[in-house]
């Protein structure tokens, strides 16, 4: 599967990204945590970007979840 994400920010995906992926594995914050080895607290804080999502935590849950994930970064105009 792939799954592609637009983000002008070079450093950080969108929360709402993350939390469109887990919405559409049907999982609840819970087992999203549960399978990246992190607290349901985390998830929340990254879905409502309080927390960034670095490029490298984006490669491990997509090796966790068996799935490609292309990161386009549009430029700043």
């Amino acid at each position: 599967m792939l799954i592609t994400c637009y983000n002008p920010d070079i450093h950080a995906i969108d929360g709402e990204f993350v939390r469109r992926l887990r919405d559409y594995l049907g999982w609840t914050q819970a087992r999203f945590a549960k399978v990246h080895g992190i607290s349901t607290v985390l998830v929340s804080m990254i879905e409502t970007n309080q927390k960034e999502v670095s490029k490298k935590m984006l490669q491990k849950m997509a090796d966790k979840l068996k799935i490609h994930i292309e990161v386009k970064f549009t430029p700043e105009y």
